[in-house]
C-alpha cells in the first residue's frame, strides 16, 4: 500500500482525494445532472449520503486511518479529533461543493480544483495535530 510506505502520507492522501474530486468534476453523468436536472442532486447535498458517498466515506476513513498510522511511524502526529469516520464525512460534505459548482464557473478548471482540494485536505488533516 502506497500510504504505508510514503514519506509524505498526508500529501499522498490529499492528492488521492483531489484525483477523485477531479474525476467527479469530469463525470459526464454528473455534468448532465447539473445542467438538466440539478434538483435530483439536492437530497444528496442536504438530506443524506447516497450509496456512492457512503462508499467514498468508508474508503476515505480507511485511508485516514492508514495515514495516521504512517504519520505516527514517521513521528509526525496527525490531527486526532474528530474520529477518522467523522473526518471523512466532513471532508466529503465540504468537497462536494467543488463538484457541484464547476459547471457554472468555467474559470474553475480541473487542475485548479485539484490543487485547491489537495491544499484543503492536507491542511485540514494537519491542523491541530498536537491538540486532542
Amino acid at each position: 500500500d502506497e500510504l504505508a510506505e510514503s514519506a509524505d502520507p498526508v500529501g499522498e492522501l490529499a492528492e488521492g482525494v483531489a484525483d477523485v474530486v477531479g474525476a467527479l468534476v469530469d463525470s459526464e453523468l454528473l455534468d448532465a445532472l447539473r445542467r438538466h436536472d440539478p434538483e435530483l442532486l439536492l437530497p444528496y447535498l442536504v438530506g443524506h449520503f447516497g450509496r456512492g458517498q457512503v462508499g467514498l466515506a468508508a474508503q476515505l476513513t480507511r485511508s485516514i486511518e492508514q495515514t495516521r498510522a504512517r504519520c505516527a511511524e514517521l513521528g509526525r502526529p496527525l490531527r486526532a479529533q474528530p474520529a477518522p469516520h467523522e473526518q471523512a464525512r466532513f471532508l466529503i460534505v465540504a468537497l462536494q461543493s467543488f463538484v457541484m459548482v464547476v459547471g457554472d464557473e468555467p474559470e474553475l478548471t480541473r487542475e485548479l480544483i485539484e490543487r485547491e482540494v489537495t491544499h484543503l485536505v492536507a491542511g485540514y488533516l494537519r491542523s491541530g495535530a498536537t491538540d486532542d
